[in-house]
């Protein structure tokens, strides 16, 4: 598996990078004080030109105030941090606060301040009772790591003014999205090759004992390694299925998997196919393919809201769902049946289908929406566009969900030239998919 589920908690992390570079400052301090405390003046000045080499006092100044510079820039960087992330979770969803945690420009840039800063510190301390008069690798490491937080600083506010545009935060999770499904997809596809061979496990269908897995902590079901669990199934000779699906929230005790074994040789260690499914107080979109899709409805909600009225942003979120369920629909791994390295189907998991997707993704637009021609239109565009990119399988869930959406607007607040806008979208949608607009339809 590419991202494993402690992988994903130390992204998330802000305490990690800075620590890392807090222990190689501290490395880096001690070395460069003893390599001028090895060198003479007279071999300094035969390396450096003499105007690069500082006296010891001077450089214990310059520590000095790089030290509460330094201190006073990370203080900034987290205030900065606090209210971006203030932003996000009050204008967009709280949900989003894990994209901007994650993300490895802002946890580099604030462990460059914190690395600057125990540099600096060390180095001091080191210095504070020089033992010989001119300096030389300490300084120029200080003012080299100063110009590094400098122009750290400048991209951190450029980073961050990017990061709060909602158009550019919207593109981030559509991105992310996408790169959920593919993971995902990555890490199914391997075991559903096309042709399989008939199988039946070493022991007797009838005289097999069935066993169950449950959960020993509530939460939601965020990541399955599938390799791993994979090999288990295997080695024991077992077949397996899942009982929960992704994104689920689970409860202390609750079955997790279901296990099929041959009574003579049972499985003395279950604990170790309850490890690789991950169990989690928050959702995270590792595999969650419904939560990324979350994320941009929630965005979306808060543009329609009657505090907020941006209607742009809405259509913009909306296009950009249309864009991951275009990539979702065009993916071949929703089937249940996983087969291992033998071609001999061991695992059987719970897969939602296309139009779960499709509902989970609209169906609160389409009802706090439901006097919104744009929006509602929005909606119809977005199915259109799907219906051109999907498989053919799909048009009658498309068109289904299409009646669905356009049944679900208010009628009494449209005036001609919005019903036509409407139905326009509608007919189109019928053409593409192969079917027709009913009369009622057309009356209502």
């Amino acid at each position: 598996m590419k991202r494993t589920n402690l992988w994903q908690n130390t992204l998330q992390s802000f305490w990690f990078l800075p620590a890392l570079y807090g222990i190689v400052s501290i490395v880096l301090a001690i070395v460069a004080v003893n390599i001028d405390f090895s060198l003479t003046g007279k071999e300094l000045k035969t390396i450096v030109p003499a105007v690069l080499v500082p006296d010891s006092k001077l450089v214990v100044k310059l520590l000095s105030t790089l030290t509460t510079a330094t201190l006073t820039m990370t203080t900034i960087t987290f205030s900065t941090i606090m209210v971006v992330l203030t932003t996000f979770s009050g204008q967009f969803s709280p949900r989003t606060l894990q994209n901007f945690i994650a993300d490895r420009k802002v946890q580099n840039i604030l462990a460059i301040f914190v690395g600057g800063f125990v540099y600096d510190l060390v180095a001091f301390l080191q210095l504070k009772s020089p033992g010989k008069e001119s300096l030389f690798v300490t300084p120029i490491l200080a003012g080299m790591i100063a110009i590094i937080g400098v122009a750290a600083f400048v991209y951190l506010i450029n980073h961050v003014a990017k990061w709060v545009q909602v158009n550019n935060l919207i593109n981030r999770l559509t991105l992310e999205a996408i790169e959920t499904i593919d993971h995902l997809d990555n890490d199914i596809r391997r075991y559903q090759e096309d042709s399989r061979q008939e199988w039946s496990p070493n022991f007797d269908a009838q005289t097999a004992e069935e066993g169950t897995i449950t959960t020993k902590q509530p939460g939601y079901v965020g990541l399955i390694d599938f390799g791993t669990l994979m090999n288990y199934i295997e080695k024991d000779d077992i077949t397996v299925r899942m009982n929960v699906y992704l994104g689920d929230y689970v409860v202390t005790g609750m079955k997790l998997l279901s296990y099929s074994q041959d009574p003579d040789h049972p499985v003395t260690n279950i604990d170790k196919y309850r490890s690789c499914v991950k169990v989690g107080v928050e959702r995270t979109g590792v595999q969650d393919i419904e939560f990324e899709i979350q994320k941009l409805v929630e965005i979306d909600l808060r543009a329609i809201s009657p505090s907020t009225n941006d209607p742009h942003t809405a259509i913009n979120c909306i296009n950009r769902i249309g864009e991951i369920l275009i990539q979702l629909g065009n993916k071949e791994w929703l089937r249940p049946e996983l087969y291992d390295t033998q071609r001999q189907q061991r695992l059987t998991i719970k897969q939602h289908d296309f139009s779960y997707y499709l509902y989970k993704a609209f169906f609160q637009l389409r009802h706090y929406g439901n006097e919104d021609v744009s929006v509602t239109t929005a909606i119809l565009h977005v199915l259109k566009l799907i219906a051109g990119h999907a498989p053919t399988n799909l048009h009658d869930t498309i068109w289904k969900f299409a009646e669905y959406i356009f049944s679900g607007f208010n009628q009494e607040v449209l005036l001609p030239l919005d019903e036509d806008y409407l139905k326009h979208e509608l007919y189109q949608i019928a053409e593409m998919t192969g079917h027709e607009v009913t009369e009622e339809m057309n009356n209502d």
